[in-house]
């Protein structure tokens, strides 16, 4: 059981590794805009709705949202 339990421990370190070699500075300064802009996020009516229309009609697939 603890063998298992450490290679389930190992693939998620190898994981997060791998997630946090691949985001690019782009993206953490989004994600960072949006954990500091939570509150005015919150604020607007149907935000996730037409934020998932909008990334559903884009091409290329990734949300670009732009700090005003």
């Amino acid at each position: 059981c603890s063998s298992t339990r450490q290679q389930q421990q190992l693939g998620q370190r190898g994981l997060r590794l791998s997630l946090r070699n691949t985001m690019t500075q782009d993206g953490l300064n989004a994600l960072a805009m949006l954990s500091m802009e939570k509150k005015l996020v919150t604020n607007i009516p149907d935000f996730n709705k037409k934020l998932i229309e909008s990334f559903a009609t884009q091409k290329d697939r990734r949300a670009k949202c732009l700090y005003k």
